[in-house]
């Protein structure tokens, strides 16, 4: 809403209604249910119920034509059955329109008229069998038994019209007025004593009736309370499974980046491999087979002349050249082996539980893979080989000599002419 004259626009209160999905639940709220709501409740489920005693209305409606078959006129007869039919389609028709409504309230508030005035329709074609009544009422039989039968849709009234105290008293009233006052044109000689005990009756009628309007009332209360806290139940079930649902996939994203920052926290961007920091935090871990007495071996890779492929090919290439290398010494290498970049084009490995001749022998392939890639794949341009010093961790020989050891038999396997595997002797 704009403010007059000012042309500001009033703040949105929307997040502070109930209904709204952030709004705090209210439950309490629940157990209040207006009167209104009830009346629509109880109009759908008397719609439901009459539907199922219609078959009954029509049986009873032909058992009546036939107890009075012999002794009402044609015309009566006729009158009193189409008054009935009448008011079987009327409430049928009803009857539908107000199921189609669903739990539209506002709707089934509306018709509650309709189903009032189907009810008072009903009782007043019943009645119409007071037409068939002859004096003396009390000795023609088939009169007792339309007084008999009065009394039964009398309670079976109290029944349909549970919904509404008006279309309750109403009826019994149709009932009565309709049989006191065929009595009076009969000039019955009891009319008046049956009138006042028909009179105590229907108050008797009405005080049970209004009771069971109660007890009704109460019932479809409490039964618009149980599906509104059902439905309060369900929605919250449905809120709190949603927000479960959202916050693993706010934790599974977030493991994805603790996983990927991982990644770019240990491995080399270019290669793969792992990096040297990585390496060096994690080498105690890795070497600690060495105090158990099991030797493990270091393996120094350096790239011959690759300044020379970058020159030549440029850094695209030498870039290449690099990562697709780092792939084939990965796969030269066991398991259980570790590689990382030291830097620029020399990588390290770690190899645990390896002697000497086996770390050779490891070396070997290594190199040999690197020349077997270039053969087979020829797609640098260029010659690539590598040089490989190779030493021993052990008691005796620590990271930073075996080291050591492993550079200086880097550098003699460059002197003698590269492409080759240099073991270390030193401290052997």
């Amino acid at each position: 809403m704009t403010a007059h004259g000012s042309g500001e626009t009033a703040p949105d209160d929307s997040e502070n209604r109930p209904d709204h999905p952030d709004h705090p639940d209210n439950t309490a709220e629940l157990t209040v249910v207006p009167d209104d709501v009830v009346v629509a409740g109880m109009v759908r489920r008397l719609a439901a119920s009459d539907r199922t005693i219609l078959v009954a209305s029509v049986i009873a409606t032909l058992i009546a034509a036939a107890v009075f078959v012999r002794d009402a006129a044609p015309a009566l007869l006729a009158v009193f059955l189409t008054a009935r039919a009448a008011s079987t389609v009327f409430s049928v028709l009803v009857d539908r329109a107000v199921m189609r409504l669903g739990d539209d309230m506002d709707g089934l508030r509306r018709m509650l008229g309709l189903m009032e005035l189907a009810a008072l329709l009903r009782a007043a074609s019943w009645a119409l069998l007071c037409m068939f009544f002859a004096a003396p009422v009390l000795r023609h039989p088939a009169t007792v038994i339309g007084l008999l039968s009065i009394v039964a849709l009398q309670g079976v009234t109290l029944l349909v019209t549970t919904f509404s105290r008006r279309a309750m008293l109403a009826s019994l009233a149709v009932f009565w007025a309709a049989c006191v006052g065929r009595m009076a044109m009969l000039h019955d000689p009891r009319w008046v004593q049956i009138a006042l005990v028909g009179l105590v009756y229907q108050a008797v009628l009405a005080h049970f009736g209004l009771a069971l309007h109660r007890q009704v009332t109460t019932s479809v209360r409490d039964e618009l309370i149980t599906d509104g806290l059902l439905r309060r139940v369900s929605l919250l079930h449905q809120r709190v499974r949603a927000q479960r649902d959202e916050l693993a996939a706010v934790n599974q994203r977030l493991s994805d980046a603790l996983q990927l920052s991982t990644e770019l926290a240990t491995r080399d961007h270019l290669t793969g491999v792992l990096n040297r920091r990585a390496f060096q935090t994690n080498l105690d871990n890795w070497i600690s087979s060495v105090n158990g007495g099991r030797p493990a071996a270091l393996l120094l890779i350096d790239f011959d002349h690759f300044k020379l492929v970058n020159d030549r090919h440029g850094h695209a290439v030498g870039d290449a050249v690099l990562r697709d290398c780092a792939a084939v010494l990965g796969g030269a290498l066991r398991d259980g082996d570790v590689l990382a970049r030291w830097g620029g084009e020399e990588f390290i490995a770690l190899l645990p539980d390896t002697d000497l001749p086996a770390a050779e022998h490891l070396a070997q392939s290594a190199r040999q893979a690197i020349a077997e890639r270039i053969r087979m794949a020829p797609d640098w341009g260029t010659t690539v080989t590598v040089s490989v010093g190779v030493a021993v961790i052990d008691r005796q020989v620590g990271f930073d000599a075996a080291f050591a050891a492993a550079d200086d038999a880097l550098y003699l396997a460059k002197a003698l002419g590269r492409d080759r595997v240099q073991v270390s002797t030193a401290g052997r």
